[in-house]
Formats: structure tokens, C-alpha cells, sequence
């Protein structure tokens, strides 16, 4: 059978892969900002790295979404 690259009736184009979707301003923040909880929920709840925590989860989650 010859492809003709067009898609059979039917088909649906798969959704992009997670990292590729597209996500508002709202949700980054968002999504970083739970990021972060973790991460000083993981180190034990110690206040003084809210900085370095938030930071981290930007960085995080652009590559996530590769943003960065």
C-alpha cells in the first residue's frame, strides 16, 4: 500500500507530548509555586531558602515545558 501522507478518516492527531503543551502565565507560576512547596516540604519545612527554593522551581519547570 502507497503512503500519500494524508491522515485515513478517523484519525486523530496524537495531543503533544506534556513539555510541548502550551501553559498561561497562570499556571507556570502556579506550577512553580507547588514545585517550590516541595522542595521545602523535601528539606524538612526549614523557613530562610524561600529564594533559592522558588528559583529552583522555575528552573525546573521551564525545562519542563522547555522554556529555559
Amino acid at each position: 500500500m502507497k503512503a500519500t501522507g494524508k491522515a485515513s478518516a478517523g484519525y486523530k492527531t496524537p495531543a503533544p507530548p506534556f513539555s510541548q503543551r502550551q501553559i498561561s502565565p497562570e499556571q507556570l507560576n502556579e506550577r512553580i509555586r507547588r514545585v517550590a512547596q516541595g522542595l521545602y516540604e523535601k528539606r524538612g519545612r526549614v523557613p530562610g531558602h524561600e529564594l533559592e527554593d522558588w528559583l529552583e522551581a522555575e528552573k525546573q519547570v521551564k525545562k519542563e515545558f522547555n522554556l529555559a
